[in-house]
């Protein structure tokens, strides 16, 4: 079920595996990334979401105040919601990749387990398997 579409971000919501799962797109900031993550963490309050896919294969690129904002503000409360898991397939650009395990560096300790794939069908197994 299709939860949230914009041109930079589609939310789906996988009711049979409670899986959310975000396909960023193109370029995107500042008010319509945090609009768009605040709608994926309501999301994952409302239908108790535990698992969560990034697809980052298309994304562009993440001003530094937005990639600290998201480890700083939204991350905590994603786990609070009850996120526990999180899949990342990983973005084409290298800047990204390394934007994305920054990111990810920085949730270890945040009570998400996590782990890296360069497609979906291999995040959704994982997650699956979770």
């Amino acid at each position: 079920m299709i939860y949230y579409d914009r041109p930079y971000l589609t939310l789906t919501w996988l009711a049979d595996e409670n899986v959310g799962w975000g396909q960023w797109k193109g370029e995107v900031d500042g008010e319509s990334l945090r609009e768009g993550l605040n709608v994926a963490l309501q999301l994952v309050a409302e239908k108790g979401v535990q698992k969560w896919l990034v697809d980052s294969s298309d994304i562009g690129s993440i001003n530094p105040q937005d990639v600290k904002w998201i480890n700083e503000t939204w991350t905590p409360q994603a786990v609070d919601a009850g996120l526990r898991w999180m899949a990342m397939v990983m973005a084409k650009r290298v800047v990204m990749q390394v934007m994305m395990k920054s990111y990810v560096a920085r949730i270890n300790d945040r009570e998400i387990s996590h782990a890296y794939f360069s497609d979906v069908d291999e995040a959704l197994e994982w997650l699956a398997a979770q």
